[in-house]
């Protein structure tokens, strides 16, 4: 594949009312034939991640129209999953006007940094609010899958809800710090709240230097399925990689053919993580993440050939 147009289009500002310090995940949504809205994690002063959007001009993703003065949703009572933050990673339009997103919590512990679980919200005034479905994770800690289940993509497709979500095996030191060492999972559900207990492992980390794959995204059209992630490795840091598949369970990966370069001093020179991909009629648009995490903001690119991805 071959990108043009990469840039930035929001950062965090001292000045807004609460998107401070980073604006992490941007997960496009077509609102209209105009406008695409880009719902995100504002983080605040504290780091302390609500959801908001961005709307963007359609044919000009660069051209900003609209940003979220107030959070759509508050954090999660004390002790509750998503007590420390949240964050929208997949969007899913359902008819009546009905959006539902699927997000990640923060919880803060006390012998390792934090759990990270998945929650389902829904909004019927076309996203300018959103209301949980449960104050619990509809993606929680199992016996088969106790350490991190989070960050999903839904598709909802002849059904049947389909979600791929990294999936955390263990808790691991790189770098003096500890993290998550994490993969790629899917599994099916008949409503999109109640999931199995444990999925399948669809896409691996490649060690020793990759210990995570992160923020999957699933595009489906009419040549098949691309999957769109994070790759966390321990000598690059993050950088964005895809897989291509017929079928959504089995995937070939096409890293080397991402075609992605991070910039040589601009706000994605060390990094670019949390990537989403839509189509808007002959066009094909990358919003991802640049430096520390979405501290520098977020940006997108145009797809030059993106027939070549399968």
């Amino acid at each position: 594949m071959q990108w043009i147009n990469q840039q930035r289009i929001f950062a965090p500002s001292p000045t807004h009312r609460f998107c401070k310090t980073r604006v992490m995940a941007p997960t496009p949504w077509r609102k209209s034939d105009d406008v695409i809205r880009l719902f995100c994690g504002f983080c605040d002063a504290q780091g302390i991640s609500r959801p908001g959007y961005v709307d963007v001009c359609a044919r000009d993703p660069a051209q900003v129209l609209r940003v979220s003065d107030r959070p759509l949703m508050d954090l999660g009572g004390a002790g509750d999953f998503d007590d420390n933050g949240l964050c929208p990673t997949s969007i899913l339009a359902l008819p009546g006007g009905i959006l539902r997103m699927y997000y990640f919590g923060f919880q803060r512990l006390h012998k390792v940094p934090f759990a990270m679980f998945s929650g389902l919200a829904e909004s019927r005034d076309g996203g300018e609010s959103f209301t949980r479905l449960q104050r619990t994770p509809v993606l929680d800690r199992t016996k088969d899958e106790p350490v991190m289940r989070s960050g999903p993509c839904v598709l909802l497709e002849g059904g049947i809800y389909k979600i791929w979500y990294p999936c955390g095996r263990r808790w691991i030191e790189v770098n003096g710090k500890q993290v998550h060492e994490y993969d790629l999972h899917y599994a099916e559900s008949e409503d999109g709240i109640l999931w199995p207990s444990g999925g399948r492992r669809v896409v691996d980390i490649v060690p020793p230097d990759e210990f995570g794959l992160g923020r999957p995204y699933v595009l489906r059209n009419a040549e098949g399925y691309l999957l769109f992630y994070s790759v966390r490795t321990r000598s690059l840091g993050y950088r964005l990689g895809y897989a291509s598949s017929g079928d959504g369970i089995a995937w070939t990966r096409r890293d080397e053919a991402m075609g992605m370069k991070v910039s040589l001093s601009s706000w994605d020179s060390q990094m670019q993580c949390y990537g989403a991909v839509l189509e808007v009629e002959n066009r094909v648009y990358l919003f991802y993440n640049g430096n520390d995490l979405g501290g520098t903001g977020f940006g997108y690119a145009e797809a030059a050939d993106f027939a070549s991805a399968y």
